[in-house]
């Protein structure tokens, strides 16, 4: 029984994970295309929210 729960677990844990690693990958598309453009401040702002999408990622054990 532990082992179909665990499997269960996993998958939801992955749906979850799953989503967040794409937010984090628009927000990275964002700055890139930020700086692509040339405007220094737009890609300030959006590193800015990069950073804490980051950061968010690395305390819930996405990112490392």
């Amino acid at each position: 029984p532990q082992a179909k729960k665990r499997a269960r677990q996993n998958v939801a844990r992955f749906a979850v994970n799953k989503m967040r690693r794409s937010r984090i990958r628009t927000y990275l598309r964002a700055v890139e295309e930020a700086i692509a453009s040339g405007d220094q401040k737009a890609a300030a702002d959006a590193l800015k929210a990069a950073q804490q999408e980051l950061m968010r990622g690395v305390t819930n054990g996405v990112m490392h």
